[in-house]
C-alpha cells in the first residue's frame, strides 16, 4: 500500500481546499482577491477540492451539496482554462 496522505505537506494549496468545499462562488472570488493567490496554487487547491468530492460514499444525487460543489469546481476550471 502506498500512502499519499502526506505528499502535500507545506503546499499552500492545501489551505485552499475549503474554498471549494465551503465557500460559494462570490465568497471564493473575494477569498482569492484578498489572499492574492497565484494561479498554480489555486489550480492545485481546486484539484484537492475535487478529490474531496469524488470519493463520496453514495452516488451523486441532483441538488446535493456534493453535486453543487462538483458543478462549481468544473465551472471554475472552465473559466480558468
Amino acid at each position: 500500500m502506498i500512502d499519499f496522505g502526506t505528499t502535500a505537506i507545506g503546499d499552500p494549496a492545501c489551505d485552499l481546499i475549503f474554498a471549494w468545499t465551503v465557500l460559494d462562488v462570490p465568497a471564493r472570488e473575494l477569498h482569492r482577491a484578498e489572499l492574492d493567490i497565484d494561479d498554480a496554487s489555486r489550480a492545485r487547491g481546486r484539484v484537492r477540492g475535487l478529490a474531496a468530492v469524488l470519493p463520496a460514499a453514495q452516488p451523486f444525487r441532483a441538488g446535493t451539496a456534493d453535486t453543487r460543489r462538483l458543478d462549481e469546481l468544473l465551472s471554475d476550471f472552465r473559466r480558468s482554462a
